[in-house]
């Protein structure tokens, strides 16, 4: 499974850049003693991004997980993104934190169309 999480990541960091935006990709975020995102990127505004995949229509993130993102969004006064490969049904993103999203949740909109219309898309910013 951390082959395909790479792999996804690699994507979305390459549809960033491919949108005329910059990405960092931080290998080896899940193993560090400190705060680590999978991708940082600077898409008008700067996020910090935690990516997901699953073959499911649900995916979890845990509380330490979004602790450290909201600490580095702190840090580095940035907004946090996290985006989901549903392995059947495509990408999606939100800002909203929480432990538990699902491909039905309402705040999760389109990656690539998110990408496309960057940074307005989403009502809370």
């Amino acid at each position: 499974m951390k082959k395909i999480s790479s792999n996804v990541e690699r994507e979305i960091q390459s549809l960033i850049w491919e949108k005329g935006f910059a990405c960092l990709r931080i290998a080896g975020s899940g193993s560090s003693r400190y705060p680590a995102a999978d991708l940082i990127a600077k898409i008008k505004d700067l996020y910090i991004i935690e990516v997901k995949y699953t073959h499911k229509d649900y995916v979890y993130i845990k509380d330490e997980q979004l602790e450290q993102i909201e600490l580095l969004c702190k840090k580095f006064e940035a907004k946090p993104l996290i985006v989901i490969k549903f392995s059947r049904k495509g990408i999606y993103c939100t800002t909203n934190l929480r432990n538990k999203y699902t491909i039905n949740d309402g705040d999760l909109v389109n990656f690539k169309e998110w990408l496309s219309a960057a940074p307005g898309f989403f009502t809370n910013q």
